[in-house]
């Protein structure tokens, strides 16, 4: 008996679920909460859909780039965070605004490690901090935050701790490369940069130079 018909968007992130009721995060939608998530079997679940929502990025993405690292998903915790969810709601505002009806205006799913697990949860509270960008590895390509959409390539980055953030981003229109124009407290024109497209248009390396255009979700261990 058919039951599902699925469609799987371009960049895979129509399966995400929208967050849980502010009523959980605290008066004024304002608090934080991590939650681990269960592999619930049942469709209508909502813990269960942000965890075959995040399962499943990881492991479209890796079949795709012939990722050779751990297969196995051993945990995997949603952050929602009342702060970062409205400003970056503003910002998909502001994006919707500069490019009406147009892909770039898009948020899409991208990959961040870093090699101090303590990060994780200041990360997912208080957001990503330009001013602390490239102390682990530097900034090659402009002065940002820097994410990929494969898996294997913020594993990279991710040291020994094997876990990984999730992340809705808003690259916009992302320049091919670095335009050599960004620095510390001086963000260049461009949207954000990108490194290394593949063929199916995704960027192994993503700059973004905004804060308030990113926001944690989920946190993966593997």
């Amino acid at each position: 008996l058919p039951v599902y018909i699925i469609h799987y968007s371009t960049h895979g992130v129509s399966g995400i679920p929208p967050t849980i009721a502010p009523s959980a995060l605290g008066a004024g939608n304002t608090g934080y909460k991590r939650t681990e998530l269960k592999n619930v079997r049942g469709g209508s679940d909502p813990l269960g859909l942000h965890y075959r929502a995040a399962a499943s990025q990881f492991l479209l993405l890796s079949q795709r780039q012939g990722y050779n690292g751990p297969q196995a998903i051993q945990k995997i915790f949603l952050h929602e965070s009342g702060n970062l969810q409205s400003r970056f709601d503003l910002a998909c505002a502001d994006m919707q605004r500069k490019y009406p009806g147009q892909p770039e205006a898009d948020f899409i799913l991208a990959f961040h490690g870093t090699p101090n697990p303590a990060n994780i949860e200041s990360i997912c509270k208080e957001g990503f901090k330009l001013s602390l960008g490239g102390r682990s590895h530097g900034l090659a390509h402009g002065h940002g935050i820097y994410f990929s959409e494969f898996p294997d390539v913020s594993l990279g980055y991710a040291g020994t701790t094997q876990k990984l953030l999730l992340c809705k981003i808003l690259p916009g229109k992302s320049r091919d490369g670095d335009c050599g124009q960004s620095g510390p407290g001086r963000p260049c024109g461009c949207d954000s940069h990108r490194v290394g497209r593949s063929s199916d248009d995704r960027g192994q390396m993503i700059i973004i130079f905004h804060e308030d255009r990113i926001l944690p979700c989920y946190e993966i261990h593997l």
